[in-house]
């Protein structure tokens, strides 16, 4: 590990930070004057103490502050989450998990959580509530409902699949796997580039550094590079006189340094075989999509655009084997709103996924063509079910509810994209087998009986049956 490196001097230091006691995960956090908190500090806004209306950090209507003694970003990261505001100022709040008001007040890397009982003793209390939503709030335990916060084990920097999930390990087809490198909370403005330095931890000389691959922050805030593995790569890694497995990857962005990668080589011809979704035969393979053939097993949808997430997914099938199967989930745009909703309406998140049931077993590739249809199958989203008619023009009904459905550009909604429908594509090298027909029979018969003459004359293997001696009269 490079911990190892560090010098004497880390050590010591380490050593006397611990002596001096440490404080929980998450530091803490308490209400203090406006004027006193810096804003990096500076959590949300309170009218009072206590039983008080809520403002983002930045609006100045209040002179009280939730202040806490470390720094954060107020960038939203989907997992930073402590409470939702009705408004901008003069708000009510909600716990983290619901979705109701459209104001997310966010904080560094906390993760919290709302529970009726006391925090845990490496959690800090960041705020009550008189209820969990439309409450009023607090900053002591007071208020029925308890906001407990902790630091993430998600560092800032790290590598992630193509999920944006944190990972460790990853199993790499060269050429063809893609690797993100995530630095989340970069309090960069949007679209600025960020350098991700690629290094490989080795046991001597140096450190080796494999290459430098550019990001772009986003509308989160969050830089977001994308590595996909060369043999270039490899053989950098490889370099060192005692490379022994490749582990212990990292990368540097931005004065940030991410977790350890270790990875493991697939077969070259392994993704050969893989064409789109439903070749991968374990659940393991598909979810992370060793080969990256998402976005080539969903030909009408432009996996690109930024409200649109395209992956394998492993699907349970009811009525036959479970598989592999292409999905693409719609995201509400930033800053969507429902035309003519009612008042207060936020907007979900998510609008829903479309899954692409894949029927491959029709075609036995012998023209060295797949022909592949499938079933498309769609799903709202949890939050995006409503049991009344918010009263907007950006709204269905079906069976299961209200749903939020915005149009289209082109007057189509989002739902009405997720369409049966066909394609055509090479065939996977593993498909490209010779159909074995009467001639191949007659030839490995023959085959094999001179293999049985040959051996047989050589005396290797005794006849296939003895004559009978003639018993003497």
């Amino acid at each position: 590990m490079r911990f190892i490196k560090k010098s004497l001097f880390g050590v010591f230091l380490f050593l006397i930070i611990v002596s001096l006691g440490a404080t929980s995960a998450a530091g803490s956090c308490q209400v203090t004057d406006r004027s006193s908190c810096n804003p990096d500090n500076t959590v949300l806004g309170l009218s009072d103490v206590s039983n008080a209306h809520g403002e983002t950090y930045d609006e100045s209507n209040y002179a009280k502050v939730v202040c806490c003694d470390f720094a954060g970003s107020h960038s939203c990261d989907g997992s930073n989450k402590i409470v939702g505001l009705s408004s901008i100022t003069n708000a009510h709040a909600e716990i983290p998990s619901l979705s109701n008001y459209g104001t997310n007040v966010c904080f560094g890397n906390l993760v919290c959580r709302s529970t009726n009982s006391d925090c845990d003793a490496d959690e800090t209390l960041m705020l009550s509530l008189t209820s969990e939503t439309n409450a009023h709030l607090s900053n002591s335990s007071i208020s029925a409902v308890k906001i407990c916060c902790r630091s993430s084990t998600i560092p800032s920097a790290y590598w992630a699949d193509t999920n944006q999930d944190y990972i460790e390990e990853a199993f790499v087809a060269i050429g063809t796997t893609k690797i993100l490198l995530i630095l989340k909370n970069s309090g960069l403005p949007e679209g600025t580039s960020v350098d991700f330095s690629i290094y490989e931890y080795d046991t001597w000389p140096l450190d080796g550094y494999i290459r430098t691959i550019t990001g772009t922050v986003n509308a989160e805030g969050n830089a977001i590079a994308t590595w996909t593995v060369t043999q270039e790569d490899i053989d950098t890694a490889s370099a060192s006189p005692l490379e022994g497995a490749l582990e212990n990857f990292y990368f540097k962005a931005n004065g940030k340094v991410s977790n350890d990668l270790n990875i493991t080589l697939i077969e070259e011809s392994y993704c050969p075989s893989i064409g789109i979704c439903a070749d991968y035969q374990t659940q393991g393979n598909c979810e992370v999509d060793l080969c990256g053939v998402a976005e080539a097993s969903l030909p009408d949808i432009d996996c690109s655009q930024r409200d649109i997430d395209c992956q394998c997914s492993w699907v349970v099938n009811e009525s036959g084997p479970d598989k592999c199967a292409p999905t693409y989930t719609i995201r509400s745009q930033d800053g969507a709103t429902a035309e003519g909703a009612e008042e207060g309406f936020t907007v979900p998140s998510r609008i829903g996924t479309c899954t692409y049931n894949e029927d491959t077993e029709s075609d036995d590739c012998e023209d060295g063509l797949l022909t592949y249809s499938w079933k498309a199958i769609w799903e709202w989203d949890p939050a995006n079910v409503f049991q009344t008619n918010p009263d907007g023009d950006d709204f269905v009904n079906d069976e299961t509810g209200w749903h939020y459905d915005p149009f289209n550009p082109d007057g189509s909604r989002a739902s009405e994209k997720c369409v049966d429908g066909s394609n055509v594509i090479p065939c996977p090298a593993r498909i490209k087998i010779p159909f074995f027909n009467i001639y191949n029979l007659i030839a490995t018969i023959l085959f094999i009986v001179l293999i049985y003459l040959i051996l047989r004359k050589n005396k290797i293997i005794p006849p296939l049956y003895k004559k009978k001696k003639k018993k003497k009269k």
